[in-house]
């Protein structure tokens, strides 16, 4: 008989109403449901984030890294710690893009983990309560790129099983510790036709992470982009396939600059002042 099928587990882990307000979980989950600023404006304006699992969708033509990077710094900026798992980038590149966009980092507040080796979700989750527990703060945590966790040993080597793995322990940090957790990862099929429309299935093939994120994101491009235009600001948008706690019908708009590692609001035709 294992944990899952153990009454007398099933009954430890069980959350009556009665305990639920008794016990301090509803003042606990009351106190952890602030809204943090992204320091993106427009973002913010629509759906600043809330403890919640986010997936962010990274499309052709967008870099999801400068994205999450940017906003990483602009959070740590206002007072807030990041905890940002670099899977895919070393830490002084992390950092160059800051620098590139003229940025300076909060180094007391934007923590990047970048591991000699591979990190499994063991290495992840461990690392996010370790941070947790010593500072008594909950920070955004921003792991980047999901597809670059390292298979668990417990798991063997079906990819279905360690995708599933994976997403239900992150889920499970997230919902322990009452975090924001934005979770980047390429979505595959759609290099083709960078500007079809996302949808919850987009994210299949990650460990169910479709039916477990809160939110869905996708970065895409708002228009094909024209072969000599390759230097110019790009129009990118920040599109919502799902959201549990909004209406998932928003949609932002950016100018990405790629030579500056840089987003900025889309200008608003209807706003001559942008």
């Amino acid at each position: 008989m294992n944990d899952h099928t153990d009454p007398a587990r099933i009954l430890q882990l069980s959350t009556t109403p009665e305990t639920y307000f008794r016990d301090g979980h509803f003042q606990r989950d009351l106190e952890a449901y602030t809204e943090i600023p992204t320091g993106y404006a427009d973002l913010d304006r629509v759906r600043p984030l809330t403890p919640g699992l986010y997936c962010l969708g990274e499309r052709t033509g967008t870099d999801a890294t400068d994205f999450c990077s940017q906003m990483a710094d602009q959070v740590a900026a206002s007072g807030q710690p990041v905890l940002y798992f670099s899977l895919r980038d070393s830490t002084s590149g992390l950092y160059s893009r800051s620098a590139t966009r003229g940025s300076c980092p909060e180094k007391d507040r934007f923590t990047v983990i970048h591991g000699d080796g591979p990190m499994t979700v063991e290495d992840i989750t461990g690392t996010i309560d370790g941070f947790v527990g010593r500072s008594g703060t909950r920070p955004l945590v921003v792991i980047d790129c999901l597809p670059l966790v390292a298979p668990s040993p417990i798991c063997g080597t079906d990819p279905e099983t360690c995708a599933g793995h994976v997403a239900r322990s992150l889920k499970a940090t997230q919902i322990r510790n009452n975090l924001a957790m934005i979770l980047v990862l390429p979505l595959e099929g759609h290099r083709l036709d960078p500007v079809s429309p996302v949808s919850p299935d987009s994210f299949e093939g990650h460990g169910g992470l479709e039916y477990l994120a809160d939110v869905l994101w996708a970065l895409q491009p708002s228009e094909t982009p024209a072969k000599d235009a390759l230097d110019a600001a790009r129009h990118v948008e920040l599109v919502c396939a799902k959201d549990r706690f909004y209406a998932p019908d928003y949609k932002v708009a950016f100018l990405y600059h790629a030579d500056r590692c840089f987003f900025q609001p889309a200008p608003d035709p209807k706003d001559p002042k942008t």
